[in-house]
């Protein structure tokens, strides 16, 4: 389907946006994990995902004008994959992201890294209402990040990749646990943190 987004970029001094139309697989509900391979994808209406959404390669997402997607467990996108948010106004659509905790205790970031591989691929947000919370390995354990890097059981934490931030309104907080790791960047580790490097924040 054709679907109309707007792509910011910076100019030096502020943001502006460009408005541009590309066509795009429709997201779907799902109560099975999910695979988004390179491409583009759009959610219109009300979306439920209830497994985790893996993202392999680059992914552009398009949420449309009053769309709500949630990712109920999150949208894993690991080192050396990507996933570019675009909207068709600022705040005109809705994703919510909650990582998860696997069998062993591991967890994901809201969006960024899984269970099993903590490092986070980059992330770019050009607009939407983005509201991203971390897995938690318990209460006494550790916490991932709401956008960045999960969290191992025992071990480092996770890092992010590169996170870009354009617009929209973002809120990110880490899951919960006796060491948390960062809104966005790092996820928590009972030895180590994970880093949180290459993050810009241009408006939003």
């Amino acid at each position: 389907e054709s679907v109309e987004y707007q792509e910011a970029s910076w100019d030096g001094s502020q943001v502006t946006y460009e408005s541009k139309t590309e066509t795009c697989t429709l997201v779907e509900n799902s109560a099975e994990a999910v695979t988004w391979t390179t491409g583009w994808y759009a959610v219109s209406g009300t979306v439920t995902i209830d497994q985790p959404i893996i993202v392999t390669d680059a992914v552009n997402l398009i949420l449309t004008d009053g769309c709500t997607l949630t990712a109920a467990k999150g949208i894993v996108v690991t080192d050396g994959n990507s996933l570019t948010i675009y909207a068709q106004s600022e705040n005109g659509g809705t994703l919510n992201a909650t990582g998860m905790t696997d069998d062993s205790g591991n967890a994901s970031a809201g969006i960024g890294g899984s269970t099993s591989s903590v490092d986070s691929g980059s992330i770019t947000i050009h607009g939407g209402i983005i509201n991203a919370t971390g897995g938690s390995t318990g209460s006494s354990g550790y916490g991932g990040a709401g956008i960045g890097g999960g969290t191992p059981n025992y071990g480092n934490g996770g890092s992010s990749g590169a996170i870009t931030i354009y617009g929209g309104t973002v809120t990110a907080n880490s899951g919960a646990g006796n060491v948390t790791g960062a809104g966005i960047g790092g996820g928590a580790g009972d030895n180590v943190g994970g880093a949180g490097s290459n993050i810009t924040i241009y408006g939003g």
